[in-house]
């Protein structure tokens, strides 16, 4: 990340997904957070983010694995849109929506973005790496 702007995933991000007993959560940060998230200070991801959490949740379960994650190596984020399951599911669970969202309000402003979780997942359904169905159980918890 340069700045405050999110580059993607690098090759050295997913060499973590084929060890075993390695921390999902500090998985899921170097892909969702570092990779994804504009909002993304150093520290260990934000315990409430939905978008962390469902990915999270991918990697625990091996949904979202070196497979999924390969489709997006050295590409950066393409721009943030929303996506009308995506947004009524995972942002609705999200704790940050408590303090308002900027991305999901009813007016966002024209630089409002997600998350990263949501950007990665967004990625991952633009390139055919996971299905709806899939990020729908995610967000549910598995």
């Amino acid at each position: 990340m340069k700045g405050n702007i999110p580059e993607g995933i690098a090759f050295e991000m997913t060499t973590t997904l084929t060890g075993k007993g390695q921390d999902v959560t500090l998985i899921a940060v170097s892909l969702a957070c570092r990779g994804y998230c504009e909002y993304y200070s150093g520290d260990e991801g934000e315990a409430g983010c939905g978008g962390l959490s469902a990915v999270r949740n991918g990697i625990a379960t091996g949904k979202i694995g070196l497979t999924q994650v390969s489709y997006l190596l050295d590409e950066p984020p393409g721009p943030a849109r929303r996506i009308g399951g995506l947004i009524s599911e995972l942002c609705a669970r999200c704790s940050y929506l408590e303090s308002g969202c900027d991305f999901i309000s009813e007016s966002p402003p024209p630089d409002a973005t997600p998350c990263g979780g949501y950007r990665l997942l967004q990625a991952l359904l633009d390139c055919g790496a996971l299905r709806p169905e899939i990020v729908r159980s995610l967000v549910a918890g598995g």
